[in-house]
């Protein structure tokens, strides 16, 4: 996917992309365009954007993805949603840094945790 544009929102990426094929025997090359619209980048696809960023004339190859439709009859429209959860970079792009993951809270068995308390 290319993206062409990136909003950053607290808990999810919106992102304007699209995907084309490259069409065969001509010259210069010309793109036939599969898809362009939007996308949503959430979870771990997220946490990727905020740890490494996304600028727009990047290039992603998308891991994990999530399709759903939904139809609205007052409208009789269909929309196509597409959820992200894990992306790479295209283009043999070096390797992203991972999100660090949160660790743990450890206490002791002889130790109350303060948050169990009423107070």
């Amino acid at each position: 996917m290319k993206v062409w544009k990136v909003e950053p929102h607290e808990s999810f990426t919106k992102l304007n992309v699209s995907t084309s094929k490259k069409i065969r025997g001509t010259e210069p090359p010309e793109y036939d365009t599969d898809y362009s619209g939007f996308v949503s980048l959430v979870g771990k696809a997220h946490k990727k954007v905020e740890a490494n960023g996304l600028s727009e004339g990047d290039r992603i190859f998308v891991v994990d993805c999530e399709v759903t439709t939904k139809y609205d009859a007052a409208k009789d429209v269909k929309y196509t949603n597409f959820t992200i959860w894990d992306w790479e970079p295209a283009d043999n792009a070096p390797k992203l840094a991972e999100p660090k993951q949160e660790s743990p809270k450890v206490v002791a068995d002889n130790e109350e945790d303060d948050d169990d308390l009423p107070f």
